[in-house]
């Protein structure tokens, strides 16, 4: 429901670089948007891992280190929230 996906949202930023991603909750939907990318709908895999197949992205949420893990094609990112 909306009201435990507000734990994941927020602004997320990758230290050293001007990326930034915008996670949000919409119509009970989590959602990601990258800077300059169009908005994309996470789904839920497991407690604090959401996928989206279709670029083979994998975000692990790590709430009590306000910390992103973004995984894909053999990358891993680990952005920051504010």
């Amino acid at each position: 429901d909306t009201d435990s996906l507000e734990q994941y949202t927020g602004t997320y930023k990758l230290p050293m670089t001007p990326l930034q991603m915008r996670v949000y909750a919409e119509k009970g939907n989590l959602m990601a948007q990258m800077t300059g990318q169009p908005p994309f709908c996470l789904v839920a895999f497991n407690r604090n891992i959401f996928i989206y197949s279709p670029s083979g992205v994998n975000m692990e949420f790590k709430t009590t280190e306000r910390q992103l893990v973004l995984k894909q094609r053999g990358q891993t990112l680990l952005f920051m929230k504010e």
